[in-house]
């Protein structure tokens, strides 16, 4: 008779990710903010684990969290701020970051709403280069 073997154990369940509905990323931007804790001395292990000290802590609206290459002695650090309105600009830096992704805990606005404060065409500034 054939020998009964037993059928490998599962694998360990994946972490569990914060709530989807407290952690609103934004890949490749990093926000801007009053410093709630440092980042250079406070490392942790993803953008997810950022987004939960950042929930943790009560000041915190925004965390910025440094993945990649690019980061070098900077990778891993998770950097918590206060931004009262962080997307009045986030169209400026969105994207635009090769070591950061930020979230904020507060959910972005509908799309096509309105911002909470219209930038008149006096205070914008734009600069195009053109190659060439």
């Amino acid at each position: 008779s054939a020998a009964a073997t037993s059928p490998p154990p599962p694998p360990p369940p994946p972490p569990l990710p914060p709530p989807p509905d407290r952690c609103h990323v934004m890949e490749r931007t990093e926000l801007s903010g009053d410093v709630v804790r440092w980042g250079a001395d406070h490392k942790v292990s993803s953008a997810a684990a950022c987004c939960t000290a950042c929930l943790a802590e009560d000041r915190c609206s925004v965390w910025v969290y440094c993945a990649g290459p690019a980061c070098g002695a900077q990778a891993g650090e998770c950097w918590l701020k206060a931004l009262a309105d962080p997307f009045s600009d986030v169209d400026l830096v969105r994207g635009r970051s090769d070591r950061w992704t930020s979230g904020t805990r507060l959910p972005p606005p509908p799309a096509g709403a309105t911002p909470s404060r219209a930038v008149p065409a006096s205070e914008a500034h734009l600069l195009l280069r053109l190659p060439g």
